[in-house]
């Protein structure tokens, strides 16, 4: 069997040769129409890639295939001019600012009619097939920041009425008397500018959302914290300095306390409200204290009224006596007590703590000396008296001292001198059994070279201001009176 072949012929004239399809005149003829056709409508078509984008065209994200230039650029100009600014403010309190509010509108910059621009128009089929174009435009936009500044000071916050000052912490004084720590506030005072300058730098930034509650740095803002380490060292100094007390034993009996009640009054509060301790006014204030305590206690005197034997009552003139507080040692003791925190009890110091009645407790010894007698008295009673002799009256020199005096000492066997001549002998010398000294070189003690006591011996041949008595009356007396007996000579 044979192969076969089909060959279309074209048929001709009689007697001519047939030909192949492909060699037809008229397939080519065709042929050229349609591509011509065909190239044609791919011209045709293209052309309205001239105002609108490729297939798979992307600007900002957003697909704009076959879209026109304007529909590209209301499309960006509605996304644009829906801007909105919430503002918050401490209290959350919020505002919004809207595009219509401050002139904020869309303003093109013709990028997207450049990327129609640059298309080859020619080569739209590439989208057709799948290929992608991304593209970025500006979104630039403009606003009125005279109506931006309007509307921000339009705002209740920006109205100074509306607005609160922040305070510092402080000390404050309790009605306990004792100081705690009063925390600052915030207060919702802004700094007008640097608050208005946030808001701007959104919108030219397009943040949607400002707020002041994370920026605090746009309110004013207190100086002084609850945590400030100076804050909490004065605390500790002032409620140390309260918590001392110091209780003062009278002697009446009574009590008189210096505590927190009266130490408030010596904290110096300055007229911005800050408390501290001052020690200048401490100092001062402690004296004023001690001075009103002395003012109510000292009891000073330099006479003594007293009940003689024989002769009633008489005014005698005495050496200091009574009761008298140091000022000056007390009051630096009670700063030292402040400064240490030391709470105690205790007397007031004295500078004079020696109290007598007109009895002398009833033990002491008088010295009648116009009567030339010592008593000696126990228990308020007479146990002992005796006549004397005491110094020569005639001689003012050898006069004995009058007044209220205490026996300092008392010796055995003492040998009494008297003041040293020129060439330093002493002018007596003269031994005794009993010496009771009162006052200086005057004194009791016995006189073995007498023969006789009392009567008016003193007036021409006493002694040179001592009392004399005799050997037994001295030895009584030495033994019944102690050192410390007062002696009362008048």
């Amino acid at each position: 069997m044979s192969d076969k072949v089909n060959v279309t012929t074209q048929t001709g004239a009689q007697g001519e040769t047939p030909v192949a399809w492909y060699k037809s005149r008229k397939f080519w003829i065709g042929l050229l129409i349609f591509v011509l056709g065909y190239a044609a409508l791919y011209v045709l078509f293209a052309q309205q890639y001239r105002t609108r984008y490729f297939e798979g065209t992307f600007i900002n994200g957003e697909d704009v295939s076959l879209k026109t230039v304007d529909e590209v650029e209301e499309m960006i100009r509605e996304k644009v001019e829906d801007y909105e600014l919430s503002v918050t403010f401490r209290g959350n309190k919020s505002h919004t600012i809207t595009a219509e509010d401050i002139g904020y509108h869309y303003v093109s910059d013709n990028h997207a009619q450049k990327i129609v621009d640059d298309q080859n128009i020619y080569e739209w089929v590439r989208g057709r097939l799948g290929e992608t174009f991304e593209y970025t435009v500006s979104e630039d936009y403009s606003f009125d920041k005279d109506l931006l500044h309007k509307v921000v000071f339009g705002f209740p916050e920006f109205a100074e009425k509306n607005q609160k000052a922040p305070t510092n912490a402080f000390l404050n004084l309790k009605d306990d008397n004792t100081f705690e720590i009063v925390k600052e506030t915030q207060g919702n005072k802004l700094k007008m500018e640097e608050a208005y300058g946030k808001i701007e730098e959104a919108v030219n930034g397009t943040v949607d959302k400002v707020s002041f509650i994370a920026n605090p740095e746009v309110y004013e803002a207190p100086t002084v914290y609850a945590d400030n380490p100076d804050l909490n060292a004065g605390l500790d100094a002032l409620n140390k300095f309260l918590d001392t007390k110091i209780v003062y034993d009278l002697p009446n009996g009574e009590q008189q306390v210096l505590d927190r009640t009266t130490l408030k009054d010596w904290v110096t509060r300055q007229d911005n409200g800050y408390y501290y301790l001052d020690p200048v006014n401490i100092e001062t204030k402690s004296a004023e204290y001690i001075g009103a305590i002395a003012a109510k206690i000292d009891d000073v005197h330099y006479t003594q009224n007293f009940a003689s034997t024989n002769r009633g009552t008489i005014e005698l003139s005495c050496p200091k006596w009574g009761r008298e507080v140091d000022q000056e040692t007390e009051t630096a003791q009670v700063l030292a007590d402040l400064e240490n925190s030391t709470s105690t009890e205790r007397e007031p110091a004295y500078a004079l703590n020696h109290m007598i009645d007109e009895s002398f407790n009833g033990d002491y010894i008088e010295v009648d000396l116009i009567n030339q007698t010592v008593y000696v008295y126990k228990d308020h009673s007479i146990i002992f008296d005796c006549p004397c002799v005491s110094g020569t009256n005639t001689v003012p020199s050898r006069r004995t001292v009058t007044g209220v005096f205490d026996i300092y000492t008392k010796e055995r066997n003492r040998t009494l001198k008297g003041a040293a001549g020129p060439d330093g002998t002493p002018s007596y010398t003269s031994f005794v059994n009993f010496w009771m000294p009162f006052y200086e070189g005057y004194g009791l003690h016995d006189a073995p070279w007498r023969g006789s006591f009392g009567g008016s011996i003193y007036e021409y041949s006493g002694s040179h201001g001592c009392v004399n008595l005799s050997y037994g009356s001295a030895e009584t007396i030495w033994n019944n009176c102690d050192v410390g007996t007062p002696v009362i000579v008048f």
